[in-house]
């Protein structure tokens, strides 16, 4: 019963129990002494706070691979980091949801113009184009999309992202139909150049994601936003390929007809961007109160402290070049391989759709895996240079084929 007096260890076992042996809690490793410098991501908090919790567990599972010494925090630091992240904000299932749609208007605005790459060349030869007229379809999309960049940023800032956004798919839409059902190469030429207008709203697509997602997370959700764009270079070459079998015309005909369906599910469940609505608000409040516009949107110019402004600006004038040179260097193969592996290899749109979503494959593993390998070991520059010099030798390599 529970008045009877319980058995001492002493009195069951006839002999006193060793203290040592019996196991003890775990403690936290003592890394006091380990040289830190502060964590700037929020990937790295999140991996210092998971291993932080491997560390205390160390004594009961073995040992644990802890991070780079100089990623190390205080324990202290550690378990605040953790307490800091489980309080970063979550986006809604409504904000969830209008992000997934921005995703799709920017996957579609990209799939545009992919989906047709391996049936474009043999679709505009039906129209008895030349070899340069073929390249004038491919530039001028490219340079309609060039010059409407900062326009339909513009356009965002004054009507907002949800209504550029839907015009945006109501153009692609025309455009790809207009494409699929010209009668001559002319209205191809120009219904291809009106394509390329609306194909410039990725910018009105990434400032949405930042106006609604929070500051903590927000490089994580950019980063999915550009994986929309590498899905749809995956995946649209491929796609193209094998719809051009049915028709050379039914890639680009594809595209127009899905972008008419998103239409009405944008325009219903996209809801305009909270942040640009504040912003008409104040500047309303403004231009009543003092007739002018609110301090926060005059231009404020940044250097970096390293380089100062003069090393700012050549720095930027030299990544724009070689941006510049990069995309120039992509678009020319882009329009020009299919040309190319038709007269050489005897190669058909399907077959080439299927060699441009292998490169597409190769690119966008080399991203993920060894990309930041090969920039953490060698730095930028020299990574840079790297890139371009192998760049240079696959074309070598192509045209040698």
């Amino acid at each position: 019963s529970s008045s009877e007096p319980r058995p001492s260890l002493v009195a069951l076992s006839g002999t006193r129990p060793d203290m040592a042996a019996i196991p003890r809690a775990p403690t936290l490793p003592d890394i006091s002494e380990t040289p830190r410098a502060p964590v700037r991501t929020m990937t790295q908090r999140f991996r210092l706070s998971t291993d932080t919790m491997g560390a205390m567990t160390t004594p009961l599972l073995g040992t644990v691979d802890l991070v780079d010494d100089q990623d190390m925090l205080s324990p202290e630091e550690q378990v605040a980091d953790i307490l800091a992240f489980q309080k970063v904000p979550q986006l809604t299932h409504a904000e969830l949801y209008s992000v997934f749609l921005v995703y799709t208007v920017n996957f579609m605005d990209s799939l545009g113009s992919n989906i047709s790459l391996p049936s474009m060349p043999f679709y505009a030869k039906l129209f008895n184009a030349s070899t340069q007229q073929i390249g004038y379809l491919f530039s001028g999309f490219a340079i309609a999309t060039t010059l409407a960049l900062p326009l339909l940023s513009m356009l965002s800032d004054k009507y907002g992202r949800r209504v550029v956004m839907i015009a945006s798919l109501v153009g692609t839409a025309l455009g790809s139909l207009a494409q699929g059902w010209a009668t001559s190469y002319s209205m191809l030429l120009a219904a291809r150049i009106f394509s390329g207008i609306w194909a410039g709203v990725s910018s009105v697509c990434q400032v949405y994601v930042a106006d609604v997602v929070p500051a903590a997370l927000r490089p994580w959700y950019i980063s999915y936003l550009i994986t929309s764009s590498q899905a749809a270079l995956l995946f649209g070459p491929s796609i193209g390929a094998g719809l051009s079998v049915i028709g050379l015309n039914v890639p680009i005909l594809t595209t127009g007809v899905v972008s008419v369906f998103l239409v009405p599910v944008v325009w219903i469940y996209l809801p305009e961007s909270p942040e640009w609505l504040k912003r008409q608000y104040e500047n309303a409040v403004s231009m009543q109160s003092s007739g002018s516009v609110i301090a926060s949107q005059v231009r404020i110019q940044r250097s970096s402290p390293c380089t100062g402004w003069w090393g700012t600006k050549w720095a930027i004038a030299i990544y724009g070049i070689a941006n510049f040179s990069g995309m120039v260097a992509q678009s020319a193969f882009a329009s020009m391989y299919a040309v190319f592996a038709s007269e050489t290899f005897g190669l058909d749109s399907l077959h080439v759709g299927f060699i441009l979503t292998l490169g597409a494959i190769a690119s966008v593993a080399a991203n993920i895996w060894l990309s930041p390998f090969l920039q953490k070991t060698f730095g930028d520059v020299a990574f840079g240079v790297g890139g371009s010099l192998f760049v240079f030798l696959g074309g070598l390599f192509i045209v040698m084929a």
